[in-house]
């Protein structure tokens, strides 16, 4: 009888434990916004209804591709990389208007979730191991 009481509380702190775990993680999630590279030109069949979508040109779109990912590519699946890409100036600078210009930089992917999700952002080269490969392929262009 000891033993059956014992598995019970086994059972019930494990599942106390699974949710914990489930909802800090639906949490974090439901505060990152949800950003997919998309081709330009075409339809993002299969982005989620609420995705922010940026756009990626062919040279990405081939290096996820070997990755075996296709266009709706969602950035959480990609995290950790580097990327070079075109942003709207007025993310950089807080005298310009959103519209009016854009600079390219050196990204990672938590930048492209969060400071550069908002406005123009197109991403043209990447993913890169390293922010120095980065950095690399901006010189080489």
């Amino acid at each position: 009888m000891h033993e059956q009481l014992l598995r019970q509380e086994a059972a019930r702190e494990t599942r106390a434990l699974i949710e914990r775990l489930t909802a800090a993680t639906a949490q974090k999630r439901a505060s990152m916004p949800l950003v997919c590279l998309v081709r330009p030109n075409t339809l993002p069949d299969g982005a989620p209804e609420h995705a922010r979508l940026t756009r990626m040109n062919a040279r990405v779109a081939d290096a996820l591709a070997g990755f075996g990912l296709r266009a709706p590519v969602s950035l959480t699946h990609v995290g950790g990389f580097w990327w070079v890409a075109h942003v709207d100036a007025a993310h950089l600078h807080s005298e310009l208007e959103f519209g009016g210009a854009y600079c390219t930089r050196v990204v990672c992917t938590a930048e492209l979730l969060g400071r550069f999700a908002d406005g123009y952002t197109e991403v043209i080269d990447g993913p890169f191991a390293s922010e120095a490969e980065a950095r690399g392929a901006i010189t080489a262009q």
